[in-house]
Order: C-alpha cells, then sequence, then structure tokens
C-alpha cells in the first residue's frame, strides 16, 4: 500500500497488476491482510475509521464498514473463528469483524485494552489475538473465541508484532528493538537493540526467519537466535536494487538481471544458481534463465547485502554468500564436500 492507494503486484515478476483507489480522506499508509477462506484482502486505510473488504481475484470492493472508534491502526486475520480484528489507537480498543458479512461479529465484539494498539496478531496454536500497545510499553494476550484478556507482558516501545508458527514465539518491534516472546506464558526470550527504526514485521515458515522493515531497508532476523542475516536497501534513487533473490539494475536504468536459485521454479533447478536479464520489471518464472553452476553441485544460502558506503556518488558495493556442496550421489567420503563462498563486488556506474 502506499498513500490511499492498493497496489496489486505479480508475486513472480514483481510487475504492478492494478492501483485501486481506497478513498482515504487522511492520507495514511493503509494496513491490509490477506483472508485465505474468502480469498478476500481487508484493508485499515491509517488514520481514519473505515474497514474495507476487496476481492482478491476482481479487486471489487466487497463491502465498507464504518468503524465506531477512531484511528484504526492494525489488521489481522483469524482462521479459527474466520474473523477480523482490528485496534483503535485512540480509543484503546480491539474490535471482531465477522469475515463473510464485515460487520461486528455476533456477540461480544468490543473489548478494552492497555493505552495505544498499535499492532495486533492472530496465534493460531493457543486461538489468541495479540496487541502491541505502543503509549503502555506492553504487549497483550486475548482469548480470541470469546475476547477474554489473558495476560499483560512489558515490551519496549512495542509497534508492530507477528506470530511465529513454528517457535511458538511472538516478535514485537519497535524503535530500534526486537524481541522475542514466548506465546504460551509470554515470557521474554529474546531481545536485540539498535536493529534501526521498525514499521513492519511479518514471519517467514519457508525460510524461519522474521523481516522487519523500516528505516529505508528490509531486514530478515534468524527466527531461532534472532541474529540478522541480512539487510536489503530499499532507499529510492539507489544505483543498485536489491530483491530478495538478489536483483541488479544496470547503468541503463532499465535492465535488471537477477541471480537467484531455482529462478526459474523449476523441480530441475531446486539448487541451482541461475540467472536473468530483462528490461523494465525483474525477472519471473517464467522467462528465460541461464544455468550459472553445474548440475554436479547445488547451492543453498544464497544472499546478496549492500554494502556501499553511501558517500561515493556512482560507486555502489555487493557482498555475496553462498553455500556450494558437492552432490556426491555415491556418498563416496573422498568427494564429500561444501564450502562456503563470500566475496565482494564493487560495481562503477
Amino acid at each position: 500500500t502506499i498513500e490511499s492507494s492498493l497496489l496489486k503486484i505479480d508475486a513472480a515478476s514483481g510487475s504492478l497488476l492494478t492501483t485501486i483507489n481506497t478513498n482515504n480522506p487522511g492520507g495514511g499508509r493503509e494496513r491490509l491482510i490477506h483472508d485465505s477462506v474468502q480469498n478476500a484482502v481487508w484493508v485499515v486505510p491509517g488514520d481514519t475509521n473505515n474497514l474495507r473488504k476487496y476481492d482478491a481475484a476482481t479487486n471489487a470492493l466487497i463491502k465498507p464498514t464504518i468503524i465506531s472508534y477512531d484511528n484504526s491502526r492494525a489488521i489481522a486475520y483469524d482462521q479459527i473463528q474466520n474473523a477480523i480484528w482490528v485496534t483503535s489507537f485512540d480509543d484503546d480498543k480491539l474490535l471482531k469483524f465477522d469475515a463473510v458479512s464485515g460487520d461486528l461479529a455476533s456477540g461480544s465484539n468490543t473489548f478494552n485494552t492497555d493505552d495505544g494498539p498499535k499492532g495486533v496478531a492472530y496465534d493460531i496454536k493457543q486461538n489468541a489475538v495479540w496487541t502491541a500497545n505502543e503509549n503502555a510499553n506492553n504487549i497483550q494476550k486475548f482469548d480470541a473465541s470469546n475476547g477474554a484478556w489473558l495476560g499483560t507482558f512489558v515490551a519496549y516501545d512495542p509497534y508492530v508484532l507477528t506470530y511465529d508458527s513454528t517457535q511458538n514465539a511472538v516478535w514485537v518491534a519497535g524503535g530500534t528493538t526486537l524481541e522475542k516472546f514466548d506465546a504460551a506464558t509470554g515470557a521474554l526470550l529474546k531481545r536485540s537493540l539498535n536493529i534501526g527504526s521498525s514499521h513492519g514485521i511479518v514471519y517467514d515458515p519457508v525460510h524461519n526467519a522474521v523481516w522487519v522493515t523500516g528505516g529505508g531497508g528490509i531486514r530478515k532476523f534468524d527466527a531461532v537466535n534472532g541474529s540478522l542475516i541480512i539487510t536489503i536497501s530499499t532507499n529510492a534513487g539507489s544505483s543498485v536494487a536489491y530483491a530478495f533473490n538478489c536483483r541488479i539494475l544496470l547503468g541503463d536504468g532499465t535492465t535488471r538481471t537477477s541471480f537467484s536459485v531455482n529462478g526459474d521454479g523449476k523441480t530441475s533447478s531446486i539448487n541451482t544458481l541461475q540467472m536473468c536479464s530483462k528490461s523494465g520489471f525483474g525477472c519471473g518464472s517464467s522467462d528465460a534463465w541461464t544455468d550459472l553452476t553445474s548440475p554436479n553441485i547445488e547451492v543453498s544460502n544464497f544472499t546478496c547485502q549492500n554494502i556501499s558506503s553511501g558517500t561515493s556518488l556512482g560507486e555502489e558495493a555487493v557482498k555475496i554468500q553462498m553455500t556450494v556442496k558437492n552432490k556426491n550421489p555415491g556418498g563416496k567420503k573422498e568427494f564429500d564436500a561444501t564450502v562456503t563462498v563470500e566475496t565482494s563486488i564493487a560495481l562503477r556506474l
């Protein structure tokens, strides 16, 4: 989302498919969530009191709902109750909506939180809803079936949060701090300081990682120990732009060269490093990819990181790291080899 607009982007190619005007009079940045059961996208337009449901296939507005409380700041989808949870920052409320009708859920549907609920997440294992209360410096846990309060836990400047289904943990980001809590007990498990500003957070079950946005970049953290894995610069106007598969914008301003493991999405390329160049948007799985590594080896943990100083115009530096392993189908010990390679490249444009 950008101000007053919802953007639909092709997940494979990164190309823009459509732009939807959310008619947000406040012009704030919208918060959204995908509802997998109804195949819908739900949006709370930032600083206003609107809730909107869009058809994810046709992009049509299905249901606009006026919320009786101000400053809807966060939204989460609850697949067990088939409900949408929304927080009101100004009125310290947690609201439960029916995901089919878009109206407030029947029965109990409005619950009090501590001061300034700015983030919300649904915890499927405990069937609980968590709120990040910025002004109160805590997070709270509620029973998703009836809204009953289950606990309050001290957090450092909480802004956004996400549920980690693998570690059964809740990750909280705010200010320049990232914290990990035990979702069952609420105990603090890990606190990382000085990670950079935080405006969004999501758990990635495929890579068992936590992604945090803010401060002109995206940061990936190991969900087991909380260590920083990579920082991806997203500053506008940068000469080198990185996607999750290492994408470089060349000096002509239009050609993007992508490097990825299994870029073409074929089962034969699962552990193969590939390259693809394309004018305009970056390559997707349907584009022509070239294998860079031999079929006798497999590549894993391939990452790119911007290590530019930011002070030298036209000169960018990239650090590349990957792990290469000999497939050794015969299982012979003398051919059992694995190496992690790390190098840096300076691009002069």
